[in-house]
């Protein structure tokens, strides 16, 4: 990732009773961590945003429901890269 923002692909959360993203930082400067809903995967708006300090963890999860979520990411930093590993987990209710 670099100082311009990199988005992963959309979840489909319309399902899911919880969805939360564990974001950890591997790399040496901070990143802005969005996450972004939305109610077709094309138009998007910011549910919350994070900055994650070099080698820390947060876990993200949405403040409002949409049927799509998903993380999108950068450096604060426009002369260096990032590296992170996202966690997706996700609640639903089974039907019997």
């Amino acid at each position: 990732m670099s100082s311009s923002s990199t988005p992963l692909p959309w979840q489909k959360s319309g399902t899911k009773t919880m969805i939360s993203y564990a974001v950890k930082n591997h790399g040496d400067r901070p990143v802005n961590v969005r996450l972004e809903i939305s109610p077709n995967s094309l138009d998007s708006f910011i549910d919350s945003e994070e900055i994650v300090a070099s080698k820390e963890m947060r876990v993200l999860v949405p403040n409002r429901f949409l049927k799509w979520t998903r993380l999108s990411a950068s450096t604060l930093d426009s002369t260096g890269l990032g590296k992170i590993d996202v966690y997706v987990q996700a609640q639903s209710i089974g039907i019997t």
